[in-house]
């Protein structure tokens, strides 16, 4: 078990959900840690010593430069991450690898825009059942980093069809939703089994 380490803005908002569902049941503050802090050199790290390749810093943490502020924790009110004092009473999340990849159901009528990521990666379209678009995105290969996160379905249109999003941008159609009407989203997540939250006051 580990403390948690977000890497995509999917990731982020599933957190924000979880955080949110916890307050519901009894915590009063929107603040949990995350596994991100300065080390002794100053430099930002996860807690397994890698680099923030995503971030969501609070637009506060620019001019809040105290010496103390060296630890991170999420704002599930409004998405970001802020700098506080280590010894800060918060909730925290941690994560642990268990389960499997899975998929989100979007909104009915939700799909993903794809016109620049026809530009960037691909589509694949294919006339299959909506059980079989998802098992096909699930097992589909991963080739130089791009693999499927998000298959879309419209049922008997002309026989079912099934559009498979692949990208390296696991977020892409997270930040790029349209509506579609008739169609199923379905984004791939392959974390949603993997955090527990603890609140500790």
């Amino acid at each position: 078990m580990r403390m948690l380490k977000i890497e995509t803005l999917q990731e982020n908002d599933y957190v924000i959900n979880l955080t949110n569902a916890g307050r519901e049941i009894g915590n009063g503050d929107f603040h949990v840690w995350i596994g991100l802090r300065k080390d002794e050199y100053g430099t930002v790290k996860w807690t397994d010593d890698s680099t923030p390749t995503w971030t969501k810093y609070s637009s506060d943490n620019v001019w809040r430069e105290e010496v103390d502020l060296n630890c991170y924790a999420l704002d599930a009110q409004h998405g970001n991450w802020d700098k506080n004092t280590c010894t800060d009473r918060l909730g925290f999340v941690c994560e642990m690898d268990i389960g499997q990849c899975t998929f989100e159901h979007r909104p009915q009528g939700r799909g993903c825009s794809s016109d620049r990521l026809m530009l960037l990666e691909d589509v694949h379209t294919r006339e299959i059942s909506q059980t079989e678009c998802l098992m096909m995105c699930l097992n589909e290969d991963n080739v130089n980093d791009i693999e499927c996160w998000a298959a879309a379905h419209m049922p008997e249109h002309e026989g079912d069809d099934c559009w498979l999003f692949f990208t390296k941008a696991t977020d892409y159609c997270v930040q790029n939703e349209a509506n579609y009407a008739g169609v199923s989203l379905f984004i791939k997540t392959c974390f949603q089994g993997k955090f527990l939250l603890f609140i500790c006051k």
